[in-house]
């Protein structure tokens, strides 16, 4: 988790560009037939 952490505070500005942005997110391939990606997937996103 402090991997994550640390990852989300770098990139921090970055993100704060997108703020009130509609962003879209590709979702495909191995990631749509593997339940644990999915499931990944949706908690990193939301």
């Amino acid at each position: 988790m402090k991997i994550k952490a640390k990852t989300l505070i770098e990139a921090a500005p970055w993100i704060r560009k997108f703020q009130a942005k509609i962003v879209v997110i590709k979702f495909g391939g191995n990631a749509m037939v593997d339940e644990a990606l999915q499931r990944t997937f949706a908690e990193d996103v939301a």
